[in-house]
């Protein structure tokens, strides 16, 4: 996970530097033909701005997991959330139930909901049964999906087994699951100070609008405690 996220702020820092040096910050554009030049550079530019567009789009979905996602589940959890306990990258085959996103390719933030542990037979290089124990574990996972009109924060329920300490998780499966939006009157409680903006919410509860992080906070823990609230039930 910390890969993913370094090499996204590389990308970002590395596309504004382009772009800065085209626009003629540092330095002067050299127009080796009046004619031809100008378009060209033109051209240049539109394409570094697309390149940091992308960027902040990622950089930006990236905050938002790692960021609000991670406190927000934390609050709302008692318990630390943690990236790399709900496997990697949620894969396009996963997202079958989820319309219209495209996810970050970032492992998704977790907090475990329960764990057991798990006796396998495993035939080894003689030929005996040994015994295998591994760690099942249920999690709920955060990820993201921007697109130019919105930046979209999506829930899983994901099953995960590990075999030891220094093992990658695996995911054996994963489903969509709803940020339940609850009762006005329940989210409203958790909250010190009623925001003054509410957050869009679609059909499949998702929160798409803008807000201060505090608020964002908020909000996001007090609609996970009504979410878990209704697994457990």
């Amino acid at each position: 996970t910390g890969r993913f996220v370094r090499d996204a702020f590389e990308s970002l820092t590395r596309s504004i530097d382009i772009l800065g040096r085209r626009v003629g910050v540092g330095g002067v554009w050299d127009d080796l033909d009046k004619n031809i030049s100008p378009s060209l550079r033109e051209k240049s530019i539109m394409q570094s701005c697309t390149d940091v567009r992308e960027s902040l789009m990622t950089c930006s979905g990236i905050a938002a997991v790692y960021g609000v996602g991670a406190i927000s589940a934390s609050v709302a959890s008692g318990v630390n959330a943690v990236p790399d306990i709900a496997g990697g990258p949620i894969a396009p085959a996963e997202q079958k139930n989820v319309k219209n996103s495209s996810f970050l390719a970032v492992p998704p933030i977790g907090v475990v909901m329960s764990q057991q542990m798990k006796e396998e037979e495993s035939l080894n290089a003689d030929g005996e049964i040994s015994i295998i124990t591994k760690l099942e574990r249920h999690v709920c996972g955060i990820t993201s999906s921007v697109s130019q009109q919105s930046l979209t924060l999506h829930l899983f329920e994901i099953c995960t087994t590990l075999g030891s300490t220094t093992e990658i998780a695996k995911r054996l499966n994963s489903r969509a699951m709803p940020i339940e939006l609850g009762k006005v009157s329940d989210v409203e409680d958790s909250l010190t100070q009623p925001p003054s903006k509410r957050a869009k919410i679609e059909t499949n509860g998702p929160i798409t609008s803008i807000r201060p992080i505090i608020d964002e906070v908020e909000y996001l823990s007090a609609r996970l405690s009504v979410t878990w609230d209704t697994w457990v039930s």
